[in-house]
């Protein structure tokens, strides 16, 4: 400003104003997970009140320590282990957001890997995101929860082949992340018993059509024993 002696403007490099402001308040909420505030670098009411009673030593957790932004493991997976030719089926994988960022739809991706972003043999157009993208992340999940991915496998139109897939997590145009592979083994063959969509969640991949209706068949078993005792 004219007359201000002390100051002066220095304009040959990149205007970062906000960022400073923007790093305090993930810096506070690393070492705060119970007093969150908005992260948008925005110096306001929530920011200055947190600013003022930080410690003057600085956080205990510092920007390059403590938990990465970024990171996951492996909960669950429900995958059909074999599929007669051309027959679609539902995966599900469950994943528990390890890191200090949520998840959002539309932002955080299952995608193919081993290499990345390769386009897979499995890919069903109907429920893919892309070829190499089989599913976003269903909803909202935070630190700490767990995130679940569906998607549609579509079997090959072939007499009989071992298909093998792998995935990993992907924040889009930020990182990969998370296990280093989730892996799907599935067998193609003409004596593959259609798909169970009833499988549940398992540590591994769960196989359909198995032994479903056992339970229905030895409460009968048991009704016509009973019966004849009565006779």
């Amino acid at each position: 400003m004219p007359g201000d002696e002390v100051h002066f403007d220095h304009l040959s490099s990149p205007d970062l104003r906000g960022y400073d402001v923007l790093a305090f308040q993930r810096l506070w909420n690393r070492n705060h997970p119970e007093d969150l505030i908005d992260e948008d670098g925005l110096y306001g009411p929530q920011t200055a009140a947190r600013l003022a009673s930080a410690p003057a030593d600085g956080f205990e957790t510092g920007a390059c320590s403590g938990t990465p932004p970024w990171d996951a493991e492996l909960v669950a997976t429900s995958a059909p282990s074999a599929l007669p030719p051309g027959a679609r089926a539902t995966v599900v994988v469950e994943v528990r957001n390890t890191g200090m960022e949520t998840w959002l739809p539309g932002a955080t991706f299952l995608g193919t890997s081993d290499p990345l972003d390769r386009e897979s043999a499995l890919y069903d157009p109907a429920s893919w995101v892309s070829p190499s993208r089989a599913a976003t992340v269903e909803a909202e999940t935070p630190p700490g929860e767990v995130g679940r991915f569906a998607f549609d496998v579509i079997a090959p139109d072939t007499q009989e082949a071992t298909l093998r897939e792998s995935f990993r997590l992907v924040e889009e145009g930020v990182s990969w992340f998370g296990p280093m592979s989730i892996d799907l083994e599935i067998l193609v063959s003409s004596s593959a018993p259609e798909p169970d969509d009833s499988a549940s969640l398992a540590g591994g991949c769960s196989a359909g059509g198995g032994t479903g209706s056992a339970p229905a068949a030895l409460l009968l078993l048991a009704a016509a024993i009973a019966l004849r005792r009565r006779r």
